[in-house]
Parts: structure tokens; C-alpha cells; sequence
């Protein structure tokens, strides 16, 4: 839904003694709604069927504008909100703009300049780019989760993980079932990057590249709380990679960094596109460092269905218990519109034997719950819509 609208800076032209002069901009609300019902094998012990959102994409509404400035320029600007369908509340409390608030300008010659809570380049350089294979093949339950929590912990305490849904950075709280790695990666895009500034450089013959910095804000200690974003992306027909580097300092992690690091690409072939990438996270403060690497691919079989299919296999390190996991995807899609699609899909996660038996759990799905077994089946019927 676009609106267009007029504005103008009458105070200044009053002062000029001018008549003033209008500029035309444009505003956009947009929004995501997906609602479903899962079945999950087992949840502490027990299968389970319950009502879910916010999976086949997150529920968003939003609005977007910009303003023609004349020269190039445009002034830009992008707030989101992320919401639970079943409840109506909001993801987060208290939180108007959860998912992005930012201002800034554009210009096709100079690129664009943004300010606000904003995306690091391991959503912009790989999922937002289509170098992640888990958007056709899934959504949110197909991105990396697993016997992993003890990622975030701080001398054996759990002091969140950056990224995990619910986990807001840079403050301590207790582990949320389900929870505590998801988006581990930061790829799922859960969480922006407050008090950013970013810069993306124009599109060069395909190629675009981009820096971020986030200011912690800290009294007296000016890295504290800070973030660091770096990624670049090659685009030329069927055909697009991505890398990007992610450092942050979370003050409950006494502010020693987390980095994060991303490649991926795409490669389509009419009716079929395969996506690989590799994403890595090392934890400096307890040492703990994890890796992953999925293929998928998606299929449109005309004129109404497409199928997804992705494989992703994630591997901890000693403070990790050497836990590991191999998760598999299927998703079938149908569009019954442009805007709306029913859609079917099912993930299976086998991690190895003794992952049920360390603090991190067992096998997991985001928000599914922990399996209190090495393995855990999911299978969704869903409705989406976009507008």
C-alpha cells in the first residue's frame, strides 16, 4: 500500500521571503502474516501439537518512504515492527520498531548513508541477497538451532547470546526453552543493530559492498556495548556470492568480542536455483566456537507449486561438547496469488548421542523445545500473506 504525500520546509521559505516549494515523497506500510499448525516429536519427553506464527516468514508491518531531494539524493527512512499473530502482542515489549528504525540518504552515483537500528551484513550479504538456503526451504525453522546453549554462557551462568530471539544484547536473562542459540549465526535476521551507522557504496557493475558501526554508548569506555559490520556482494544474472564479518561487544560479555563471519551463493537455472553458504561464530569470552554449512535448492514446478529442500550440518567445538548436528528440510509451496501461499513442510534434526545429556539439551527447532532425545521430526501446515 503506497501513499504519496506532500511536504515542504515553509518555515525556511517564509524566511526567505519565497514562496515555498514542494516535494514529493512516497510512504509504503507493508507487512508479513503467516499462521500455522505444527507437530513436533518430542518436546521434553512428549510430542506436541500446537498453533504457530511467524514461521514460514516473521509477522511484520512497517512503513517505508523516501523523499526526492533533487541532485540524486533521496531521504530515506524504514520502521518495522514484529508481532505474534496468536496474541496480537508484540515480539518484544515496550518495543514500537523491534525489527529496524532507521533514517538516512540514498544516491544511485554516491550510495546511501543510514542511521538507527538497522541490519549487520550477515542478513544483508547473505539471506537478503538470496545466499541462504533456508528462506525456500522452510523459513525460520529451517535456520541453525540445535544442543548449542552454552554458547552464552559467562562463567557458567547464562548471560544470553546475542541474536537469540528474546535475548536483547548486551543484557543478562535467564535461557528461554528453545531459545538460547537460536539465530546463532544472525542470519535469521531476529535482531538489529542499534545506534548504528552504515554505509552501502552504490551498485558497481554488480558489485556492492558496505561497513557498519554501532555505538555502545558506554561512559568512559567507548568500545563497550560496540559493533562492527563489514560484507560485499557480487550479483551478475543467475548468478550472486556474498561474504561478512560481524563484530560485537556485549557488556554482560565484559565487553570481549563475539565475531561472527558469513560466505554464501546462488546460482539459477530457470526453473531451479541451488544456494550454499558457510557461517562461523566464535565466542571469545568462553572460548566457544561453532560452524555451519547448508546446501538447498528450490524447484518451481509450474504453474502452481514450488519445492524446497535444504541440508545443514553444524559442528561445536570442545567448549560446545563437540556436540553436532544434521538437519534436513522439505517445504511445498502453494501460491494461490502473488501475495498469498499455502504451503506444507517438514525438518528432521539428528545431533549426536550424548548432546541430551550435556547442559546444552538435545535436539532442538527454534521455539519448538528441546527434544529430550539425540532427534527431533517437525511437520507444519501453513497460510501466508503478504501485503
Amino acid at each position: 500500500m503506497k501513499l504519496l504525500v506532500k511536504s515542504g520546509f515553509i518555515a525556511t521559505a517564509a524566511l526567505l521571503g519565497s514562496s515555498p516549494v514542494w516535494a514529493q515523497s512516497s510512504i509504503t506500510l507493508f507487512g508479513l502474516i503467516d499462521s500455522g499448525i505444527t507437530y513436533a516429536s518430542n518436546v521434553g519427553g512428549a510430542s506436541r501439537t500446537s498453533f504457530g506464527d511467524g514461521v514460514f516468514a516473521p509477522n511484520l508491518w512497517g512503513l517505508k518512504g523516501q523523499e526526492d531531494l533533487g541532485g540524486g539524493f533521496k531521504a530515506v527512512f524504514q520502521l518495522v515492527n514484529q508481532f505474534n499473530l496468536g496474541s496480537g502482542s508484540m515480539l518484544v515489549a515496550n518495543t514500537l520498531f523491534s525489527r529496524e528504525a532507521w533514517v538516512g540518504l540514498s544516491s544511485i552515483q554516491y550510495g546511501a548513508l543510514t542511521f538507527g537500528s538497522q541490519y549487520d551484513f550477515m542478513v544483508d550479504s547473505l539471506t537478503a541477497a538470496q545466499n541462504s538456503p533456508f528462506v525456500g526451504s522452510g523459513g525460520l525453522y529451517v535456520f541453525p538451532a540445535g544442543p548449542f546453549a552454552a554458547l552464552g554462557l559467562v562463567k557458567g551462568t547464562y548471560a544470553g547470546f546475542p541474536g537469540s530471539a528474546g535475548i536483547v544484547p548486551g543484557v543478562a536473562a535467564p535461557p528461554v526453552a528453545g531459545l538460547q542459540d537460536f539465530n546463532w549465526d544472525r542470519t535469521a535476521g531476529g535482531n538489529a543493530v542499534p545506534n548504528s551507522v552504515k554505509y552501502v557504496t552504490p551498485d558497481l557493475d554488480g558489485f556492492k559492498a558496505g561497513a557498519m558501526y554501532s555505538f555502545g554508548g558506554e561512559a568512559g569506555a567507548f568500545g563497550a556495548g560496540s559493533a562492527l559490520s563489514v560484507g560485499a556482494n557480487y550479483a551478475h544474472g543467475p548468478f550472486g556470492i556474498g561474504a561478512a564479518y560481524l563484530s560485537m561487544k556485549p557488556t554482560v560479555y565484559n565487553s570481549m568480542p563475539v565475531r561472527w563471519w558469513g560466505v554464501g551463493a546462488h546460482y539459477q537455472f530457470d526453473a531451479l536455483t541451488l544456494v550454499g553458504n558457510a557461517t562461523g561464530v566464535h565466542n571469545s569470552v568462553n572460548g566457544a566456537t561453532l560452524y555451519q554449512g547448508s546446501i538447498g535448492a528450490t524447484y518451481s514446478i509450474q504453474p502452481d507449486f514450488i519445492l524446497g529442500g535444504a541440508y545443514t550440518y553444524m559442528k561445536g567445538n570442545a567448549y560446545l561438547s563437540n556436540n553436532h548436528a544434521n538437519q534436513f528440510a522439505l517445504a511445498l509451496n502453494h501460491p494461490l496469488s502473488k501475495r498469498t501461499v499455502v504451503y506444507v513442510q517438514a525438518a528432521y534434526q539428528m545431533t549426536n548421542a550424548n548432546a541430551p545429556y550435556t547442559p546444552s539439551g538435545g535436539a532442538t527447532f527454534t521455539d519448538i523445545g528441546q527434544s529430550s532425545a539425540d532427534n527431533q521430526f517437525i511437520a507444519r501446515v501453513g497460510l501466508f500473506h503478504s501485503f
